[in-house]
């Protein structure tokens, strides 16, 4: 995007980055110098290669979800509205065994850095935004799943 912004071409009105239509207009771009084509070419390339890439991973990840000892667990959480497959490895690696790692869900949430900081003196109290002194990989897995929660299911 940044390579096309450098040569003055923007999306065209009505057409979303990265869909169908989006794809369809990159490939009919073309540029005055050869050595222009070839730059963005390989750009897409790239693109694309990361996206198979992704594919390849998440694939391996249904593979030892299904056979680790995290399986249960991983099923588990994916009963959650707004944990898949991803989030809920990605929170079984993370986490490990829950119930025997953390005594108290206040735990867990220090863990993740997900508790408000505070500032006391005297009698005086205040609470600000959170902590984020934790695991920042679980944090922004959890928040990213309860930003699905916002949203009544669709079943």
């Amino acid at each position: 995007m940044k390579f096309l912004l450098r040569h003055q071409l923007l999306l065209p009105k009505g057409k979303t980055p990265w869909s169908r239509a989006h794809e369809e207009w990159l490939d009919t771009l073309r540029f005055d110098r050869e050595c222009e084509d070839i730059v963005f070419q390989e750009y897409r390339n790239c693109i694309q290669e990361a996206g198979q890439r992704i594919s390849r991973y998440e694939k391996e990840m249904e593979k030892q979800a299904a056979s680790s000892s995290q399986a249960p667990m991983i099923k588990a959480l994916q009963a959650l509205r707004g944990i898949a497959l991803i989030t809920a490895t990605t929170l079984a690696a993370e986490l490990g065994k829950i119930a025997g790692r953390f005594a108290h869900p206040g735990q867990l949430m220090s863990y993740a850095g997900l508790v408000p900081s505070e500032k006391s003196s005297g009698g005086s109290r205040w609470q600000g935004g959170i902590t984020k002194a934790g695991n920042a990989h679980v944090r922004r897995v959890l928040i990213e799943t309860a930003w699905s929660y916002r949203h009544s299911p669709a079943i």
